[in-house]
């Protein structure tokens, strides 16, 4: 009898109590690197651009070995921005002989323990390849180097076992080593492995069930395309009856914040000139109908409504923060010999992102977004702010010449009135 109840104080009062003294040390109400908020300048987006094309050579298709040197600013510049795919945060990367320093800070989401979580740690990678986390701290908490060993081990072992693809990744690479200065790495680029990563990444980057829901968006899409004629027409003649079938879904399955996440994911595929089987090549017990194309308009302009729609769609697929740093990366890109930097399709953009937040915040926000885009009176200044004014086609110089660069005043005084043009939007106005 008191074991039964020694058994049943710490189910019920031990371990509630380790649980909330464990959220209690990793939180924190400061963070460990400040996160700067800076934009993309035009230097990092050249040198972004730089980085992927010299270093993931896409288009080869023989077999060949590739010697990669990433400087430490170009890690770090790469380590925030990949961060950020997957979590609010920021990341610092200290390179020394043969060990990497990490520090970072995530945003929690119980911010009721603290606004943040606090990383410190050390990686010791030798010029054997070996791997070995020698230091980890997370908050006021203290890793033991024992238990650090045993999940690296453990989980290395699991993936290798059940992945091929990661024993084929870990195959490849030949030689790497950590310097004060730089990272260098040689790997032999095989195309075939790199298909295979990336079909492994879908599924393991969307779940069967929602794999399923964009799949029945991207048909419906597909049936309402086939049944129109005008090449080119106002994109509420294809947004209005989407959501239509989205919210007679949600009525059935109370699922409004996934039916939206997948109707975007849908709507976004398409937006940009693919079909879904390219993404999501379809499995023996699956059907995916072909659309037929239009030159669907937003603002009378068939780009505006790809930037909307797109943005949209990688909102939902990684966060508004990297969302808006594509929108606004995209924009310098044009600007240094493409289109020329518009603010026109950078309103778009912003408008797409805010779109999604709202459809997939949650239930209440994402059934109200689907009652007024169902809405068979739809209009597309319902969703979309007046680019009237915006400047638009600068060169680099140009943009230079009027903003400097897009942390600067005078870009900010634009991006406030395309902010105070979207919060004036209906949809963002009755909805907010």
């Amino acid at each position: 009898m008191r074991v039964t109840v020694y058994v049943l104080s710490f189910l019920f009062i031990g371990l509630p109590v380790l649980g909330l003294s464990f959220l209690l040390l990793i939180h924190s109400g400061t963070a460990l690197v400040a996160d700067t908020g800076k934009p993309l300048s035009h230097e990092n987006v050249k040198r972004i651009k730089k980085i992927i094309e010299h270093n993931l050579p896409r288009g080869a298709r023989q077999r060949h070995f590739k010697l990669v040197e990433l400087r430490e600013d170009e890690l770090n510049l790469a380590a925030r921005y990949g961060l950020r795919r997957v979590i609010p945060g920021n990341v610092v990367l200290k390179l020394e002989y043969q060990h990497i320093g990490i520090r970072a800070t995530l945003l929690s989401p119980l911010t009721i323990f603290g606004a943040y979580i606090n990383l410190e740690g050390d990686v010791r990678v030798d010029d054997l390849m070996t791997v070995e986390i020698t230091h980890l701290k997370v908050g006021k908490l203290d890793v033991p180097a024992w238990l650090l060993k045993h999940v690296l081990d453990y989980t290395h072992r699991y993936t290798a076992q059940r992945y091929e693809e990661y024993r084929a990744a870990l195959s490849s690479l030949r030689n790497l080593r950590v310097r004060p200065d730089k990272i260098v790495l040689t790997y032999e680029w095989q195309p075939e492995l790199f298909r295979r990563l990336q079909d492994r990444g879908q599924d393991l980057l969307i779940s069967p069930a929602l794999r399923a829901r964009v799949i029945a968006h991207s048909n419906e899409l597909a049936k309402i395309t086939r049944a129109q004629r005008s090449k080119k027409i106002s994109v509420t003649a294809l947004i209005q009856p989407m959501f239509v079938f989205a919210l007679q879904r949600s009525l059935k399955n109370n699922l409004a914040v996934e039916e939206n996440k997948a109707l975007l994911l849908a709507l976004s595929v398409y937006a940009q000139g693919f079909y879904l089987k390219r993404y999501l090549p379809p499995k023996k017990d699956e059907r995916i109908v072909l659309p037929a194309y239009h030159r669907y308009l937003l603002s009378e302009r068939h780009d505006l409504y790809q930037h909307y729609f797109v943005s949209a769609g990688l909102t939902v697929a990684a966060g508004m923060g990297l969302a808006d740093a594509i929108g606004v990366a995209k924009e310098i890109s044009d600007s240094m010999g493409g289109s020329g930097f518009s603010f026109a399709d950078l309103i778009a953009d912003r408008s797409g992102v805010s779109f999604a937040e709202l459809a997939t915040r949650d239930e209440k926000s994402a059934l109200a977004v689907q009652q007024f885009m169902a809405n068979e009176n739809l209009a597309e200044k319902d969703f979309m702010p007046a680019i009237t004014d915006l400047p638009e086609g600068l060169n680099e110089k140009t943009f230079k010449q009027r903003y400097k660069n897009v942390g600067s005043v005078e870009y900010q005084q634009l991006q406030n009135i395309i902010e105070e043009r979207i919060r004036e939007t209906r949809i963002f106005r009755g909805l907010n």
